[in-house]
C-alpha cells in the first residue's frame, strides 16, 4: 500500500455504506471481464503470477454468473449469453 498524504486522507468520508447486490448490464460484466482477463495477461508477463489468479478467479465468478441459470429460467434462454461467453472466450485468451 503506498503512502497517502494527509491532505488526501481528509477527503475521503469515514463511514461507506455498500449496497448488498451489484447489479451490471451484460456489456458491463463483458467488459469487466475483459478487463481482467487484460490485467491478468499483464501481470502474468510481469510474474505477478499470484495477482494474476486472483484476476482469473474473479473472471471466472462474473462469467459464471453470466452463463447461470437462475431460478424459474429454463437454459435455453440463457443459450444466447452461454454462446456469448464462449465465443469472446477466444478475445479473453488472445
Amino acid at each position: 500500500m503506498r503512502d497517502v498524504p494527509n491532505t488526501e486522507i481528509a477527503d475521503v468520508p469515514h463511514q461507506v455504506e455498500f449496497s448488498l447486490t451489484v447489479v451490471l448490464t451484460k456489456a458491463e460484466a463483458f467488459d469487466a471481464c475483459d478487463a481482467c482477463a487484460e490485467a491478468e495477461r499483464a501481470l502474468i508477463r510481469s510474474g505477478w503470477l499470484a495477482e494474476a489468479d486472483r484476476l482469473a478467479e474473479l473472471f471466472a465468478l462474473i462469467e459464471g454468473r453470466l452463463t447461470q441459470v437462475g431460478p424459474g429460467r429454463h437454459p435455453r434462454q440463457c443459450d444466447s449469453v452461454s454462446s456469448a461467453s464462449k465465443s469472446s472466450d477466444s478475445e479473453f485468451t488472445q
